[in-house]
């Protein structure tokens, strides 16, 4: 089966910015260019690694936006 991508015609609705997002679900698409994407995982021997962080930094037309996630690697 084909990729199809669907075109729609008419009036495209303004962008939504970061000031506009609010917790919650939302029927709308946020438009924002991905600058940097950085992935930290440790190597598990056989195995597909353990993700350690996730750090992205994002721009819209008003704002730079920086997210860092961090997780905690519990060892025993």
């Amino acid at each position: 089966m084909a990729n199809k991508i669907a075109i729609l015609a008419g009036e495209a609705s303004s962008p939504l910015l970061f000031r506009h997002v609010s917790p919650g679900p939302r029927d709308s698409t946020l438009q924002f260019r991905l600058i940097h994407f950085w992935e930290a995982r440790k190597n598990v021997k056989g195995g597909p690694g353990i993700l350690l962080g996730i750090e992205m930094l994002m721009i819209d037309a008003e704002v730079c936006l920086h997210v860092s996630l961090c997780m905690t690697l519990l060892t025993s």
